[in-house]
């Protein structure tokens, strides 16, 4: 489970909300090998509560991000993404 809720987070912050961003103007587009390796990344150490509140945190982050974004956003093809 723990590393299930990493996955989880490690896919939101490193590659759904920069693409939201990127779809909405607020940056650029991600290139093949600006994400790190996840399982590299992957911190074994961290408690599985912390990482409750890391997911949590870029949910609400990911949620507050979708709720900005205009119809048309929605159903646009976006270039130039991972």
């Amino acid at each position: 489970m723990r590393r299930h809720l990493y996955h989880l987070w490690f896919y939101e912050h490193h590659i759904a909300l920069p693409q939201m961003r990127y779809a909405i103007g607020l940056q650029g587009p991600l290139h093949p090998g600006e994400v790190p390796d996840e399982d590299l990344a992957w911190p074994r150490e961290i408690p599985a509560a912390r990482r409750l509140e890391r997911l949590e945190a870029v949910r609400r982050e990911t949620i507050s991000l979708a709720r900005l974004l205009l119809p048309e956003v929605w159903t646009r093809p976006v270039p130039g993404t991972v």
